[in-house]
């Protein structure tokens, strides 16, 4: 018996992941009411993904969910059904918990390759050019911007150069990473883990490591900087 023959509950018995990527769900699988979305969670059986609109989502209909992994050049599409649904705690959104339908062959397979190789695609960092902000979260110098340029940049780290800097590692920021032309920008919670101060010219060397791993710093890198970024590793 294949999982997608299989009841509900032997599709939650696929290893799930913790992601942030961006999606595409087709509600009742029309190309007239495509939706933007953010996916959290994938496994081989389905995934979940925040709606940032609390319109109606019909239960009952076969909708379609489209995305790229890391791993893969061309995007995987499933249908798919709403088995969860649940109004954020804000109330300006909702959380959606999708069952895949008769995946498409090998689509299943790619997610599975994915998460067993997540170390491997988490390890992907780039030398890169980034104007970046730095701000504490709490503190003395709460909210203060210090502005400088990435040396790299990946899933889960950055490393920087600024010509001013007084947070002390363990300090918690948010890092805002801008794109060439200043109008698209990302910006990630993180810890400083390292400072060092350049004598030659009295700048700073900073490293953050990000709060969780972000899919979409790689996805920022790749469109925003595309043709200006050297890959660190093998595995771009």
């Amino acid at each position: 018996m294949t999982p997608w023959a299989s009841p509900q509950r032997e599709r939650r018995s696929w290893v799930r992941i913790q992601l942030d990527i961006p999606a595409t769900l087709y509600l009742q699988s029309s190309d007239d009411l495509r939706r933007t979305v953010r996916m959290f969670n994938l496994g081989g059986g389905g995934c979940a993904v925040y709606l940032n609109s609390l319109e109606q989502v019909p239960i009952e209909a076969t909708h379609q969910i489209r995305f790229e992994l890391p791993s893969k050049s061309e995007a995987l599409f499933f249908d798919c059904q709403v088995v969860h649904l649940e109004t954020d705690k804000d109330e300006k959104g909702q959380i959606l918990r999708l069952a895949f339908v008769s995946p498409r062959p090998g689509y299943q397979d790619a997610i599975i390759a994915y998460i067993q190789n997540r170390k491997r695609y988490d390890s992907v960092a780039f030398k890169v050019a980034m104007p970046v902000a730095i701000e504490a979260q709490s503190g003395l110098r709460q909210f203060v911007p210090y502005k400088g340029m990435t040396l790299e940049a990946g899933r889960t780290y950055a490393l920087c150069e600024m010509e001013k800097f007084q947070l002390a590692p363990t300090s918690v920021v948010i890092a805002t990473f801008l794109g060439p032309k200043f109008r698209d920008e990302i910006f990630l919670p993180a810890e400083v883990t390292k400072t060092e101060r350049n004598p030659a010219n009295n700048h700073y060397r900073v490293r953050i490591a990000f709060e969780q791993p972000s899919d979409a710093m790689v996805e920022f890198i790749r469109k925003q900087y595309a043709g200006k970024f050297k890959a660190i590793t093998g595995n771009d």
